[in-house]
């Protein structure tokens, strides 16, 4: 993933979900998806500032991580 020079800028932060309810169907793993956020910020010279990162089931409500980031995001 190539990501344009004036998103650079910006703080980033990276949101690895695995799904506690679908063992069967989890398509990548949160080591799976640390490593290419790792491998897609080495590539474009760019560093996460926040790692947001939970297993939890989409259908029960309180994602923490999730409402954490958006939280970040809203603050600016």
């Amino acid at each position: 993933m190539t990501i344009p020079d004036y998103l650079k800028k910006l703080p980033a932060g990276d949101y690895n979900r695995r799904s506690s309810d679908d063992n069967d169907h989890q398509t990548a793993s949160l080591e799976q998806q640390r490593m290419s956020n790792l491998k897609m910020h080495r590539d474009n010279g760019t560093k996460s500032v926040e790692i947001y990162e939970e297993s939890a089931s989409a259908k029960q409500p309180g994602r923490k991580d999730l409402n954490r980031m958006l939280d970040d995001v809203d603050a600016g």
